[in-house]
């Protein structure tokens, strides 16, 4: 960009470079492999088990790391509130009852990043301080499977659960299935 207005303090242009390539590379282990082995000069990743890995690598002095929670990206499980069966509020909560999000953070980020309450980071538009998030507990959300199958008659709360198909992702979303099926009225 020949008409980039930035400078240093001594006047001289910046960045101090001619190119940028960008290479998109979806898979987290080869982008951190490519970084390792000198194919990729700079990456982005937020998988918390990669970060653990690039933390080791950082005290052997093989790579530099930035990392910020700043505004950060929060992984979530969105719910279609406007159809069943989660156009119920009860449906919802026994979802959000049967998900022990602690032990969710330690499977997919080694807990590299805090378990969050809401989708907004800290700095970001949107963030509320306490926002009352449903806590981890079977027994309510079993009480909630009860009053949701009462409130609409099925003999069930049964939904899918769609997730992208990177590995991570694919084994967060086994997890989240595992643990909401734990409780007695839940299939997913």
């Amino acid at each position: 960009n020949e008409n980039y207005w930035q400078t240093d303090k001594d006047g001289n242009k910046l960045p101090y470079l001619d190119q940028l390539t960008f290479r998109p590379v979806i898979d987290e282990s080869q982008r951190v492999n490519g970084l390792k082995g000198g194919d990729l000069d700079l990456i982005q990743t937020n998988d918390g088990q990669q970060i653990s890995g690039l933390r080791n690598d950082v005290e052997a002095g093989t790579v530099k790391m930035l990392e910020s929670d700043r505004a950060a990206e929060i992984a979530h499980t969105m719910l279609n509130a406007g159809k069943a069966p989660f156009n119920s509020l009860n449906a919802r909560l026994a979802v959000a009852h049967a998900t022990d999000r602690n032990a969710l953070n330690q499977l997919a980020n080694n807990e590299v990043s805090q378990t969050w309450d809401q989708p907004y980071a800290p700095q970001t538009l949107g963030y509320q301080k306490n926002v009352g998030f449903p806590t981890y507990d079977p027994q309510k959300a079993e009480d909630y499977v009860n009053k949701y199958k009462q409130e609409t008659g099925q003999s069930e709360l049964r939904f899918t659960l769609d997730s992208t198909p990177d590995p991570s992702t694919q084994q967060l979303a086994a997890a989240v299935k595992s643990q909401v099926e734990k409780v007695p009225g839940i299939s997913v």
